[in-house]
């Protein structure tokens, strides 16, 4: 991470860790775009059918931003505040207006904090493949993690990823602009928790986000009842 970076990131988690201590109201960052990005960024400029409109291109474009839904309700946008090394893949965090917290490795979410439903220490062991090397055969990895507000702690997942070939059925309707991408490449990854019912399904849209591969969309599901989707914007154009 370079000098301006790591200068962003410092104001940034900054920012929310006074938020989170004191309140909006008690504290401010010393960078005036910094404010005017999350005073944007808070509010909601999708139009009545969730595409995304004009009025995103008044968000500073020297941060970087992701689209997240949960269930049907509305859209919200988080800013990409640092990124944390880790030898089986960087962890991206990102935090929202509200001082929410979504870590991000791979495209996959791997920790939360401030949403209804968290997920905390989470680890999978053995770490999955890289994306561009799995094959239509499933792999399978435990995944062992905490969950608030249930108190449940050391939950094992069995989860199989698989690239897909046929056309996806998710959740929801794939916003336009996804569909559009070229080299456009699906991942399908279902959890099934050891006693429970049916397996929640997971989907991983892989194309170039700003010059780099990377997961642009994704549907993922942290219980039966609380679903995400999330999509990086601005949305990338051209190829792998």
């Amino acid at each position: 991470m370079n000098h301006r970076s790591e200068s962003r990131s410092t104001i940034l988690g900054g920012f929310f860790y006074c938020l989170t201590l004191l309140g909006t109201s008690a504290c401010a960052p010393s960078s005036p775009a910094l404010v005017q990005t999350l005073n944007v960024a808070g509010k909601q400029i999708f139009t009545s059918d969730d595409s995304f409109q004009s009025a995103a291109l008044r968000l500073d474009p020297q941060w970087r931003y992701l689209r997240v839904q949960l269930n049907d309700g509305p859209s919200n946008i988080f800013v990409l505040g640092h990124v944390d090394a880790n030898p089986h893949g960087a962890v991206e965090v990102w935090y929202s207006a509200k001082a929410e917290v979504l870590k991000l490795q791979e495209g996959r979410i791997v920790g939360t904090h401030g949403l209804a439903w968290d997920w905390t220490k989470v680890r999978l062991d053995p770490a999955p493949k890289p994306w561009e090397t799995m094959g239509s055969e499933s792999t399978v990895s435990k995944r062992f993690h905490d969950e608030l507000p249930s108190y449940r702690f050391g939950v094992v997942d069995t989860v199989q990823t698989q690239a897909w070939q046929a056309l996806p059925s998710p959740r929801w309707a794939v916003p336009r602009e996804v569909l559009q991408l070229s080299d456009l490449r699906w991942y399908r990854e279902s959890a099934q928790v050891a006693g429970a019912g049916t397996p929640t399904v997971s989907w991983f849209a892989r194309g170039s986000h700003l010059g780099s591969p990377a997961i642009v969309y994704s549907e993922q599901c942290l219980s039966a009842t609380h679903c995400f989707r999330l999509q990086r914007l601005p949305m990338p154009e051209g190829h792998l």
